[in-house]
């Protein structure tokens, strides 16, 4: 009897701990608003200040990092803010390290959230929250 309370017990325990592990997928993955970075350019004021996932090129050079899309034309190029721990993230670390090794250059998808603040010669800025898809060649297959 009490070998059958033990199994019953360890079975409860189970079904708790996968119910929390299913909750927690389901909270650490939030649905964010993918976009492209032609539209986020043509509709910054829709998404300044909002978390979303973006997807576009990114470009390391001696004027600083920058967002753009060769296909946004006229459009603009968005600085990309990057903050102490951000820079301590392993992934990011990874990441920058794949653009460097790359000339400077690869198509990339992150989490973040535009600002609609031109300085310099940029439109607005990218604050990185992470990186979702690390820098591959440049077509990142987004349209």
């Amino acid at each position: 009897m009490k070998r059958m309370a033990a199994i019953n017990l360890v079975f409860k325990a189970l079904v708790v701990v996968t119910m929390i592990a299913i909750s927690f997928q389901s909270f650490a993955r939030q649905p964010y608003p993918v976009v492209d970075m032609c539209y986020l350019l043509k509709n910054l004021n829709k998404y300044d200040g909002k978390l979303i996932e973006l997807h576009s090129e990114v470009r390391f050079t001696e004027h600083g990092r920058q967002l753009f899309d060769p296909r946004c034309g006229d459009l603009g190029v968005m600085g990309l803010s990057i903050d102490d721990q951000q820079y301590r993230n392993k992934k990011t670390i990874l990441w920058i390290r794949r653009i460097f090794a790359q000339g400077g250059r690869g198509a990339v998808v992150i989490i973040g959230q535009p600002v609609q603040k031109p300085f310099d010669h940029f439109i607005g800025y990218f604050i990185l929250q992470g990186v979702v898809q690390e820098a591959g060649s440049s077509d990142n297959g987004v349209r």
